[in-house]
């Protein structure tokens, strides 16, 4: 029999969350696949999305449902790039994006400022 995918929202997933007794994870668990140094993958623009369609439309109703909560919140948007997602019909005071690619950063119409750093370091 074939069984049909429900797509769950996070308020669903933490509803129903066993959190096991015991920390399950070991300092192996979070290395990455590719230790490769992040400044040589940002060393150049790539004007993409890291995340899905789903991800970007999650985010921005996120984003859409707390900006709402204040007159001109002020935002920092950390590992920023070219967009932030951000709905466009919100309140925003300053904005302001952290990333490590200038000339992605450069490029977001969405922020009035913008810094380059590498947070790995």
């Amino acid at each position: 029999a074939r069984t049909t995918a429900r797509y769950l929202g996070v308020s669903d997933v933490l509803e129903r969350a066993v959190w096991p007794a015991e920390w399950p994870y070991s300092p192996n668990d979070f290395k990455r696949q590719d230790e490769t140094d992040d400044r040589s993958f940002y060393s150049f623009e790539r004007f993409c999305y890291h995340v899905d369609d789903r991800a970007v439309a999650a985010l921005t109703r996120y984003y859409d449902d707390v900006f709402r909560g204040w007159s001109e919140p002020r935002v920092l948007d950390i590992c920023s790039s070219h967009v932030s997602h951000f709905p466009d019909d919100c309140p925003r005071g300053e904005s302001i994006a952290l990333g490590m690619n200038k000339k992605e950063l450069e490029a977001n119409p969405q922020v009035d400022d913008y810094v380059v750093h590498d947070l790995n370091v």
